[in-house]
């Protein structure tokens, strides 16, 4: 392919794209010397997409692929801490419960660890109990800030009256962000509230 330039204001830069977009227009055709056969040069061109059209695309792709794996990612965070604190409390009403309606004449209270809390019967907690009742939470979740009347990590609460003496608060939270927390807080009467 031969390029004419003209050597005016552009150095003929413009000429020369104005001869090939003519070229290609009018699907000028020449004589292939070697098979001796007429070649339509439009024809020659491959069709479909540049690398770098390509690279674009799989750019994007991985960005909002990205995007969408940590929304996921954040939504199943969020998802695990509201399970862990439902289970949490769902524990500690149980325990409450029971000792209210005087089941087996017993006491029922709650042990609180960084990562379970488990339902036992009685007054003190014994972790090779076969009868505890433990949930786990999940493993992006943590009980932390434990504090409760008495300073340990056990709630008991009283028959008949469902009142407890080691009231308190603690914290269930992310690992990894432990500004998404929730605080269950047990009032001395027993009752439960989560914030």
């Amino acid at each position: 392919m031969f390029i004419f330039s003209n050597s005016k204001t552009d150095g003929g830069f413009t000429h020369t794209l104005s001869f090939l977009k003519s070229c290609f227009a009018r699907r000028v055709r020449h004589i292939d010397k070697k098979d001796k056969k007429t070649v339509d040069p439009s024809r020659n061109l491959v069709s479909g997409f540049s690398l770098i059209e390509i690279i674009v695309a799989i750019a994007m792709l991985l960005i909002v692929a990205g995007i969408t794996l940590y929304s996921f990612s954040s939504l199943n965070d969020t998802n695990a801490l509201e399970v862990s604190v439902a289970g949490a409390v769902s524990n500690l009403s149980e325990a409450r419960s029971k000792t209210l309606a005087s089941i087996g004449s017993n006491q029922y209270g709650v042990h609180i660890d960084s990562d379970e809390t488990v339902l036992f019967v009685g007054s003190t907690y014994s972790s090779t109990d076969p009868n505890n009742v433990t949930v786990s939470l999940n493993k992006v979740v943590e009980i932390a800030n434990i504090s409760l009347n008495g300073g340990g990590s056990d709630i008991v609460f009283d028959r008949l009256t469902g009142q407890t003496s080691e009231h308190g608060s603690f914290i269930v939270r992310l690992k990894d962000n432990t500004n998404a927390s929730s605080t269950i807080t047990i009032f001395q009467t027993g009752i439960i509230e989560t914030s």
